[in-house]
């Protein structure tokens, strides 16, 4: 289920392709293009003799044509910067968040990011994880200590089988995600694995009971001000069957998720979730992120992992958990 991704965003910036393997994502960067050295970093040993034999005319005309250019451009170029658009609202009066994000490709949730790059194409990017390990159980820390799929012949993530990759590796993915509003529903269109998600904002409670485990569990919303506020319950599929993230974090039935989206500026998502599962975690986490928004013509493109991956009906990769990936204690 091989699938490479490259995007263009603008005429001399940066692509990134990515290949989805197996459930796992590999980067791979590649400039389109270098800037010009002529402008700050080319040679000026011929200006440096002109200057000698004008005895500093040379200078001086230089120094003129700067303070020029910077009286008649730079207050224009200042305006340029900043006339983003504001923020759109729809006719009830709150945010808009509609629109295609580029957001952090985040592999593990105790990590910070280590630059802006977003995941598909973009910069402007960040990731900031609780600021250390993870608070985890026992069962938790073993689990995360033996997945080890590069050396481990019987490491097994569903992800291979074609599954999908559940809540928060959708939102930690590499590639973008849509998201369509009305007052009503606000739903998130995940371009991996080519699943959606609906957030219920009718004042519904989530279920007493549900009607089937879940890889995405139910969703109400609510606002705070301008932040849109998602509340997202189980049961969910659990650990092996799906983790939190792709270093192997396990999570279980309970996850019990609190995500804060707020539209900062017109191009720009704050995103803040709360991880709670008291199998997996001793206590509640936070991650803190910024989504930046595509250009308006670009769309999320069709992902397509079939039932007769080659790596499994060829024994490539393992099709059940191996004695080292246990689920969570039942109580």
């Amino acid at each position: 289920m091989d699938r490479q991704w490259i995007a263009k965003t603008g005429q001399n910036l940066e692509c990134r392709g990515y290949i989805a393997h197996a459930g796992t994502f590999y980067q791979a960067e590649a400039a389109l293009s270098k800037s010009t050295q002529a402008h700050n970093g080319g040679d000026n040993t011929g200006e440096r003799a002109e200057n000698q034999e004008s005895g500093g005319v040379a200078v001086k005309s230089s120094l003129t044509t700067s303070i020029v250019f910077s009286l008649l451009f730079l207050p224009a170029l200042g305006v340029a910067q900043s006339t983003k658009p504001p923020v759109p609202r729809l006719p009830d009066g709150k945010p808009d968040l509609s629109g295609v994000w580029d957001h952090p490709f985040v592999i593990d949730m105790s990590q910070d990011s280590r630059g802006d790059n977003c995941g598909a194409a973009l910069k402007g990017c960040s990731q900031k994880g609780p600021g250390g390990e993870l608070p985890m159980t026992p069962w938790a820390a073993a689990y995360t200590k033996n997945f080890d799929p590069a050396n481990d012949p019987d490491h097994y993530d569903a992800t291979a089988q074609c599954n999908p990759l559940g809540y928060t590796r959708s939102m930690n993915s590499p590639v973008p995600t849509q998201i369509v509003q009305t007052p009503r529903e606000v739903a998130f269109l995940h371009e991996a694995f080519f699943v959606f998600h609906v957030v219920y904002m009718d004042g519904r409670p989530h279920p007493a009971s549900a009607r089937q485990t879940t890889w995405y569990g139910h969703s109400v919303g609510h606002w705070e001000g301008d932040t849109l506020v998602v509340d997202t319950v189980g049961p969910f599929f659990g650990s092996p069957k799906m983790n939190l993230d792709t270093r192997g974090h396990p999570m279980s039935d309970r996850l019990h998720l609190v995500e804060r989206f707020t539209r900062t500026d017109f191009d720009t998502l704050s995103y803040e979730v709360t991880v709670d599962d008291a199998k997996a975690f001793t206590r509640p986490f936070k991650n803190s992120r910024t989504w930046k928004l595509m250009p308006a013509r670009e769309e999320i493109m069709e992902y397509a992992c079939t039932e007769n991956n080659k790596e499994v009906s060829e024994g490539l990769v393992n099709t059940k958990p191996s004695e080292k990936q246990p689920p969570p204690p039942e109580k």
